[in-house]
């Protein structure tokens, strides 16, 4: 059996999970600088890639080869020695058990790692043994459900858990307060039927898009106040809650992107966030009307994204009180605005125009910022 590339190693290894699960799969990244930052994390990988081109499977400290295989030990040395153990071959979670359950020279790990395994379908709980995690990734498998206590031995120690393209139904949702360092948690691409509770004083990092769960609860992020980046696209969303998202003090990026919503309601998205800026994200959806004060509470740099919805104006009394504090810029793209009187406001205000992104055009293609100003003065 060939060794695990050492691209895939360093991607376990990653602060982010993006390399091992959303770069790959279905969840689409739509603003420019998500993706200026995926570059710049490819770019870590490639000069880890430079730094660890050494790597071997030495017997210390991972354990002897014969007693965890078909599990393999890898060892990669940097300032410290980071130990992984892949246990993506094994063949039934009575084998897992059995091989976690053997003493081991050393039982503190960096990762616990499974890609496309189809024989693992619950991890249960103690078939880890006495090891501990710092991060946590199987993905592209067919895992059904996490039991309770499963994780139990890396509380103190767990950063990252990342189990997507899997289809997890069940998971210890609430052990969420017990794992005391857990900055990301990432569940995209299950079958996660309803939303979860979510307690924790910890978690930064939200990915629970591609889950059909629809119907996200006013409640759902009250006891996550840490909360930076939440992720739920693709969740079959028919509404947005008033009060959902006010409580995230430390909120940069919100997604609720390729959803079912047709109306952004008043207070729909109440977001006081001390952060230096703030995107919002209802990328696809059919959102045809906006209420007045629909966005509130808005004091940071913001990007609130619209684009590929239903709209056919750019309301005055919605629009004007957020493009005024100068806060605010609009991504407005593929959608159907009429560009009649209504918009009149922008085209007449160049600063206006400037808050709203270059490539939005009217329905019949002509882009806003080519519109002739002296039709708008003379005929509104």
């Amino acid at each position: 059996m060939s060794p695990l590339p050492l691209y895939a190693l360093l991607c376990v290894l990653a602060v982010s999970s993006c390399c091992v699960g959303r770069a790959q799969g279905k969840a689409v990244v739509d603003d420019v600088t998500e993706k200026e930052k995926l570059g710049q994390e490819r770019e870590e990988f490639s000069d880890r890639e430079r730094e660890y081109n050494d790597y071997t499977t030495l017997n210390r400290p991972c354990p002897d080869e014969d007693v965890i295989a078909p599990c393999r030990c890898i060892v990669i040395h940097g300032d410290d020695y980071s130990m992984v153990i892949d246990c993506s071959d094994v063949e039934s979670e009575d084998q897992l058990a059995k091989i976690m359950s053997s003493s081991f020279p050393f039982n503190t790990f960096n990762t616990f790692h499974i890609s496309k395994n189809n024989n693992l379908k619950v991890l249960r709980r103690g078939s880890l043994g006495n090891a501990t995690f710092q991060r946590f990734f199987i993905t592209y498998s067919s895992l059904e459900v996490i039991e309770t206590e499963a994780l139990a031995g890396s509380y103190k120690t767990v950063t990252e858990m990342t189990f997507e393209h899997n289809e997890i139904e069940e998971f210890p949702w609430g052990e969420l307060s017990s794992f005391t360092n857990l900055k990301i948690l990432s569940l995209y691409d299950n079958v996660i039927l309803s939303f979860p509770p979510l307690i924790s004083d910890t978690l930064e990092r939200l990915y629970l898009s591609h889950n059909p769960f629809g119907s996200v609860p006013v409640s759902a992020f009250k006891g996550a106040p840490a909360l930076i980046m939440i992720d739920l696209n693709s969740i079959e969303m028919p509404d947005i809650v008033p009060g959902t998202y006010s409580d995230l003090p430390a909120l940069e990026g919100l997604w609720l992107g390729y959803n079912q919503l047709h109306h952004v309601p008043e207070g729909a998205l109440e977001i006081v966030s001390t952060s230096t800026s703030v995107h919002l994200n209802l990328v696809n959806n059919s959102i045809s009307s906006v209420a007045v004060n629909a966005f509130s509470g808005l004091t940071s740099n913001t990007t609130i994204t619209l684009r590929s919805n239903q709209l056919q104006f750019v309301e005055e009394e919605v629009w004007r009180p957020l493009l005024e504090k100068g806060v605010v810029s609009l991504d407005l793209e593929d959608n159907p605005l009429i560009c009649g009187c209504d918009i009149a406001w922008v085209i007449l205000n160049s600063t206006f125009l400037n808050l709203i992104s270059k490539r939005t055009t009217c329905s019949d293609g002509e882009y806003l910022v080519d519109l002739d100003p002296i039709i708008f003065k003379e005929y509104c």
